[in-house]
């Protein structure tokens, strides 16, 4: 999904919504700014996604793509503001990866795993779930995340961040702290 605005500053309140059969609806917009790419993952191939996107504030400014992967076919679609569309994908008989970009955080098998929970985040508000719960924790953010606020860690957690596939990323935009982390007995580690 590739999000644009022309005057630069988001969608203001419009918002794009993917439907297929067999998957949850998958939302996103574009927070900030005059570009934005996220993926959208859990649909189930062979089958048709409609695309949807709503008016919001100054729709004269928005314009999206949506395209497959390659391996889903590459059908492609692009339009502004309140257009819909519909692309159809192909492949295998087997269905996309689960993972999506708003899920409930997947805990990694513990056998891979030395802390008290491993959780691959793909989105900001998941990211932010997975800190407040404290205790030890392994995050594998899997992509580009956008923050509006800086992400504070605290109360003696021990926080591992790292990116198995190399493309994730905390995009503070135009704040000057990304992590704030307090406490005597907290850490972060940073990998890859």
């Amino acid at each position: 999904v590739t999000y644009e605005d022309s005057y630069g500053d988001g969608w203001n309140d419009a918002v794009m919504v993917l439907r297929g059969p067999g998957a949850s609806d998958w939302s996103g917009t574009l927070s900030d700014g005059a570009t934005g790419t996220e993926t959208a993952c859990g649909f189930v191939r062979n089958t048709c996604v409609t695309i949807a996107v709503s008016v919001g504030m100054f729709p004269s400014e928005v314009s999206w793509m949506v395209e497959a992967a390659a391996a889903d076919g590459g059908a492609g679609a692009q339009g502004v503001a309140g257009a819909e569309a519909e692309i159809c994908t192909e492949g295998g008989p087997t269905p996309s990866p689960t993972t999506t970009l708003s899920p409930t955080a997947t805990p990694v098998p513990t056998t891979e795993c030395p802390y008290d929970a491993c959780l691959e985040v793909v989105d900001e508000s998941e990211l932010t779930d997975a800190l407040a719960s404290g205790g030890s924790v392994e995050i594998d953010v899997t992509g580009p995340i956008a923050l509006t606020a800086p992400l504070e860690i605290d109360g003696g957690a021990t926080v591992v961040l790292k990116s198995s596939n190399g493309q994730g990323e905390l995009d503070g935009g135009h704040q000057t702290q990304v992590l704030l982390v307090s406490g005597a007995t907290t850490h972060v580690r940073v990998e890859g």
